[in-house]
């Protein structure tokens, strides 16, 4: 347990940059849909400009009091579910490349843990990384919006 737990610390170590950079992406980006969001006003203008039936194509039917801040939202989450699926992705693919890549296979012979504990180990620490970056964007999306 205590080689898992090194192996993790090692891994949020030599790679927090990596995911420094992916949180600190969530959570601009974040305040960047909350700064450009136009208001209700604004919002229902652009509601204004799209035509009932190709509204209802593209975005089905957004009923309740604020429809203008539902579409928001709606683009809001997609793009940084897209996002977070990316980096996901990357963030997985980076730590098993990395391990073949500098010969850390190597050094785990000596250690007693099996390869699986190993790779989930580093898996782990992305995983982390993961749940920081859906939290540096969940937060901001709580502040009010006026």
């Amino acid at each position: 347990m205590n080689a898992q737990v090194a192996i993790f610390r090692n891994e949020l170590r030599s790679n927090r940059g990596w995911y420094l950079s992916w949180i600190i992406t969530s959570i601009s980006l974040s305040f960047m849909y909350m700064a450009t969001y136009p208001g209700l006003d604004g919002m229902q203008t652009i509601l204004d400009l799209l035509d009932e039936p190709v509204f209802q194509a593209f975005v089905g039917d957004i009923g309740g009091e604020s429809p203008g801040l539902a579409l928001w939202m709606a683009l809001t989450v997609s793009t940084m579910v897209l996002l977070f699926a990316i980096a996901a992705t990357l963030t997985g693919a980076k730590v098993i490349a990395q391990s073949l890549s500098d010969n850390t296979g190597e050094i785990i012979h000596s250690l007693p843990i099996s390869r699986t504990q190993f790779l989930t180990s580093r898996l782990l620490a992305g995983l982390f990384a993961m749940i920081l970056m859906l939290l540096g964007w969940v937060v901001p999306l709580l502040i009010p919006i006026k």
